[in-house]
């Protein structure tokens, strides 16, 4: 007898699993579930709509076809209540949906929803996408869905929420483009985009469908005008800069657009609409001048680079940013000790970012003001643009970051190795770290212009400017 209600009630236990199984691939209807849960509800999925792809050069037309895989990311309204967010998966094989949701839907109503469809992302958890320049992006903020019969009817047509554009060159000439934005993430629960306006580095590859007589061609990128005027640096039109106004380029969302790269042999326009002559300008009409007086309070909250650091527009001691500054021996804040003759006391620090009784910077300028590390020396090695040019009479390098089209200058004043004596001045750009050179307690790093990675060592006795940098 025992038996018997053991193996019976083991059968209930079978049946009732069997049951929230099923059950899983229905729409759970007027419940209470958190739409922050990652308990999903999966079911089938019938779209109706259309996505409007892009053609050629003109407005947007419904040429795309669903590959396996694809995923529509979805937010359901339901009324008053919160709104669920799931996302939708093609199979080729069926021709259809499957869709799955963290929440409640209600049933036998048509409600509205938001449909995002993203073409090259990388999934960042459920609900959110990492996007790139290349990344194209569909939207319907005006989407419907119904529940009925166990499946959701989705009504969408999904347009581009951008224009795209591709560079077309005569060659593979390395090309670096200021003034696009491009969205670079999405989170579905928060129902948000964020966006990027750094530099691109343009990359060609030979392509039969570019045209003008040209065979190269970039990707697509997928984005939009962000500034009064697009900016062209070319890698071997030394000291040009070419613009073109963004009221001459119309790249509303759907449009597809190609641009001719500009050379000083021939300064082309936007092709798709008319040939519009170019701006040229010079490197030197980029930098920013400090104009300062011993203090950075002029400027210290503008980030003239974008990187993770802001960057001083002076040496210190200077009051142009073609001035060479007060050249200082490492880790004296005063200025007071002569190059070659070191106080022995300095040689056993190692850090002395931000240390005031050590860091001229911090000393001098205050304010959050510091002496720069090696790997912030090294990021701005890795990501700005150098070019030689002449400021004020003075040669140096013009330092072009990646948030804008505009420059700071490194003017070339060597470094000093005794009270008149000199190396590399008005040849090489010099200015400290605040980090010793980790083989020698006698050496400590410094920025050095003629080298790609712009680091190298100098004996501490010896003196040299310093550009500050500051925390944002």
């Amino acid at each position: 007898m025992n038996r018997f209600k053991e193996f019976f009630s083991l059968l209930i236990i079978v049946a009732l699993f069997c049951a929230c199984d099923s059950d899983r691939n229905e729409p759970v209807l007027d419940g209470d579930t958190s739409a922050s849960t990652e308990q999903f509800n999966t079911c089938k999925m019938h779209f109706n709509g259309i996505i409007d792809d892009y053609d050629g050069q003109t407005r947007a037309t419904t040429g795309y076809a669903w590959a396996n895989g694809d995923k529509l990311f979805i937010r359901f309204n339901n009324e008053e209540k919160y709104d669920v967010c799931g996302f939708a998966t093609y199979s080729t094989s069926t021709k259809d949906w499957t869709v799955s949701y963290a929440g409640s839907l209600e049933k036998d109503k048509t409600l509205p929803c938001e449909v995002y469809f993203f073409t090259n992302y990388t999934a960042d958890g459920y609900y959110g996408v990492q996007l790139t320049a290349n990344s194209a992006i569909y939207v319907d903020s005006i989407g419907s869905y119904s529940v009925s019969g166990g499946t959701i009817n989705l009504s969408a047509k999904l347009e581009p929420k951008t224009a795209r554009l591709r560079f077309i060159s005569a060659n593979t000439t390395k090309h670096h483009v200021f003034g696009l934005g491009y969205y670079n993430s999405f989170d579905l629960e928060s129902d948000e985009f964020t966006y990027s306006s750094e530099r691109m580095d343009l990359t060609y590859s030979y392509s039969s469908t570019a045209t003008d007589g040209f065979s190269y061609s970039t990707d697509y990128i997928y984005g939009f005008i962000d500034y009064d005027n697009l900016s062209i640096l070319s890698s071997v039109d030394d000291g040009v800069v070419y613009q073109k106004s963004s009221e001459d380029m119309l790249l509303e969302p759907g449009v597809s657009a190609y641009l001719t790269t500009p050379s000083t042999a021939v300064n082309k326009g936007w092709s798709v609409y008319s040939t519009v002559a170019m701006l040229n300008v010079t490197y030197e009409d980029l930098i920013t001048d400090g104009g300062i007086s011993g203090s950075a309070d002029d400027y210290s909250e503008v980030d003239y680079l974008g990187l993770s650091v802001k960057w001083g527009l002076t040496n210190v001691g200077a009051t142009t940013t073609s001035e060479y500054g007060t050249y200082y021996v490492w880790a004296d804040p005063y200025g007071t000790v002569s190059p070659g003759n070191y106080a022995s006391g300095y040689s056993s620090y190692s850090y002395i970012s931000g240390l005031t009784n050590y860091d001229a910077a911090a000393y001098n300028w205050g304010n959050g003001w510091r002496m720069p590390t090696t790997s912030e020396v090294e990021e701005l090695a890795n990501k700005c643009i150098f070019r030689e040019c002449t400021y004020n009479g003075v040669d140096g390098l013009a330092c072009i970051g990646v948030s804008d089209i505009t420059a700071i200058f490194f003017p070339y004043s060597g470094y000093q190795t005794a009270l008149t004596s000199y190396s590399k001045r008005g040849s090489s750009a010099y200015f400290w770290t605040g980090d010793y050179y980790y083989s020698s307690s006698n050496y400590a790093y410094c920025f050095y212009s003629a080298n790609s990675d712009k680091l190298s060592y100098v004996y501490k006795k010896y003196a040299m400017p310093i550009r500050p940098v500051k925390d944002k």
